[in-house]
């Protein structure tokens, strides 16, 4: 039988870095939040309020999924905005400040400094993301949309690492 995630045993010290590296997943790809919170349970939010029951309903979900499946096939077409400019980055942290505040009440701690970190964390991933690109693009001759696809599997491979459950406790 597989346990379920259970993030209440995380230190402060591990939710706030765990909310920062949320934040940069989410500065790379905007709707990575949404989706690896979903994927991995690590939302464990009571409906306390509209917003919550809005944000954790099977609607939502659905929505999140097919809007984080456009993103990995739009971010890969020369014709969107820049990430780091406009509601593309006002986006990106928003949904940064989300997913730590949602991490840090889904551990019972931090919430306010979760948030501020996981906004912190997406607007250095907006930047570290288009730089690094650019700079692949430049030094290695790889295709963007080659790039693009490596920049995918970082996004979802550091937003797993910020919430993998730990072996021990």
């Amino acid at each position: 039988m597989k346990k379920q995630a259970s993030y209440a045993h995380f230190t402060p010290q591990k939710t706030l870095l765990r909310s920062a590296l949320l934040g940069f997943a989410i500065g790379l790809r905007s709707m990575a939040g949404p989706v690896l919170l979903e994927w991995t349970k690590a939302r464990k939010i009571q409906s306390d309020n509209q917003l919550i029951t809005l944000l954790t309903s099977r609607f939502t979900r659905n929505l999140t999924t097919l809007l984080a499946s456009g993103e990995l096939i739009g971010d890969k077409l020369p014709i969107l905005p820049p990430r780091t400019k406009g509601l593309p980055l006002l986006a990106r942290l928003g949904f940064g400040a989300l997913g730590g505040y949602s991490l840090g009440r889904g551990t019972g701690q931090l919430r306010l400094p979760s948030a501020l970190l996981g906004a912190l964390g997406a607007g250095l991933g907006a930047y570290a993301g288009t730089h690094a690109r650019s700079f692949l693009a430049k030094k290695t001759h790889i295709p963007d949309p080659i790039a693009g696809l490596l920049e995918d599997g970082l996004t979802y491979t550091l937003g797993l690492l910020a919430l993998r459950e730990d072996t021990q406790h």
